[in-house]
């Protein structure tokens, strides 16, 4: 992954993968970016002389990072709860929807209120991230500009990325005293990320995404590794 100043250079399998690299690296909301696809990804045959999908990202110059605002409307947070409302009563889930909020990256935030909240959260979170998912795609129809919705419930994601960041600081320590490898459990996409920025600022150890689909997780590599490493993967 190669960078400049104002911008980053990131691979992916796909353009979206390249792209979810690159603001993972950057730490960077995706609504603050500006993308320009250099590659496209392309088979090779039999498997010989494919090319992966590159892009090149760097930040808006309409969405400066020290607005925690840039790039929300204000009524897609609106849409978003009256959405969420009736979601949840087509599921017979008694819950309240909290006013919309803006955490620090500038998203939008929706927060359910539920004695179901179990229900809601799901395994792992995973009924809340297809919420979560059916709702941007539910708000994106009606304001394709608005910003990204993020769901709550019961403090669920606050609770999950404090575990997610003493797991990683657990994990990297003990790469640093074993100087082997550790390998986490497969996470999302989202869980990767929070990862892979926990440990984003360390000079002992390295972090890189491995594997495919459900399966992909995350490793930390000791310094000593890391030097004879490509740089890392962070999606």
């Amino acid at each position: 992954m190669a960078s400049s100043t104002n911008s980053i250079e990131s691979e992916g399998e796909t353009i979206d993968e390249a792209i979810a690299n690159a603001v993972a690296a950057l730490g960077v909301p995706r609504e603050r970016l500006q993308v320009e696809v250099l590659n496209d990804a392309r088979r090779g045959l039999l498997g010989f002389g494919g090319q992966k999908a590159r892009v090149r990202v760097s930040p808006r110059e309409d969405a400066p990072a020290t607005d925690p605002l840039a790039g929300v409307e204000v009524g897609a947070g609106e849409d978003a709860v009256r959405v969420l409302r009736e979601l949840l009563a087509l599921m017979d889930v008694p819950g309240d929807v909290e006013p919309p909020s803006t955490d620090q990256d500038g998203q939008i935030v929706l927060r359910i209120a539920s004695e179901a909240g179990g229900l809601l959260i799901g395994r792992r979170g995973q009924t809340l991230d297809a919420l979560e998912h059916l709702i941007n795609r539910i708000v994106a129809r009606q304001d394709e500009h608005g910003g990204r919705i993020l769901l709550d419930a019961e403090g669920y994601r606050e609770r999950r990325t404090r575990e997610l960041r003493e797991m990683a600081v657990r994990f990297a320590a003990r790469a640093r005293q074993t100087g082997r490898a550790q390998s986490l459990n497969p996470l999302s996409a989202r869980e990767r990320r929070i990862v892979h920025l926990a440990l984003a600022g360390a000079t002992t150890v390295t972090t890189r995404s491995v594997g495919e689909g459900q399966l992909r997780r995350v490793v930390i590599y000791p310094a000593r590794d890391a030097r004879n490493r490509h740089t890392p993967n962070r999606g």
